[in-house]
């Protein structure tokens, strides 16, 4: 998405929000739907929070069969955008994801997209990768 229209999107829920402030808050973001972003998405170097939030949501949700609530929990956590999706230490995963297995099995889905077209771009060395 480009820069432009995220900004635009971003002031207009401003907007509507300050308008609307004895009104139901909106959902988060990353529980809106995203039709662009399913479980088995890779991970794009220029997403936003809210899509890298929706993708976490339901790789919990679908991959790891985790409960609708736990899922949120985990995607509300995350902080950053495409990026921090590929660069987080392991450490920061594991807390994340709150255990071992879950975690290791998220690290590994991202180090094997990690090439693909959107993911990490040509040239950029991610020293996370290896895991003390």
């Amino acid at each position: 998405m480009p820069l432009l229209s995220i900004l635009r999107n971003m002031r207009t829920r401003i907007s509507k929000s300050n308008s609307n402030s004895n009104s139901n808050p909106e959902p988060p973001p990353y529980l809106e739907p995203l039709p662009h972003i399913q479980s088995s998405s890779v991970p794009q170097w220029l997403w936003t929070n809210a899509e890298c939030r929706r993708w976490l949501h339901l790789v919990c949700y679908i991959t790891l069969g985790l409960s609708y609530e736990q899922s949120a929990d985990i995607a509300q956590r995350f902080e950053g955008c495409g990026p921090n999706i590929y660069t987080l230490k392991w450490e920061k995963w594991l807390e994340l994801w709150g255990n071992r297995e879950r975690a290791e099995g998220v690290w590994s889905l991202l180090v094997s997209m990690r090439r693909r077209k959107g993911a990490v771009p040509k040239g950029v060395r991610i020293r996370t990768y290896s895991k003390r």
